[in-house]
């Protein structure tokens, strides 16, 4: 399956200097996706950025930010 859920996780779970509120969590930047990275669905299901799976996988990790 995915092998990048893991790291999802570790960033959830980490904290910056020791306080979880001194860090900002973002799922992308306008800033990214101008500079060449790929939005989050097209990430996801290269080619197929609308399909089911790479939009629901989107709202998932909205939801988790």
């Amino acid at each position: 399956m995915c092998n990048w859920m893991g790291s999802v996780a570790d960033a959830i779970c980490s904290s910056y200097d020791g306080d979880h509120v001194k860090r900002v969590i973002y799922l992308e930047s306008h800033d990214e996706v101008t500079g060449g990275s790929a939005r989050i669905p097209e990430a996801i299901c290269p080619g197929n950025a609308e399909s089911w799976h790479a939009k629901k996988r989107s709202t998932l990790g909205a939801a988790l930010v």
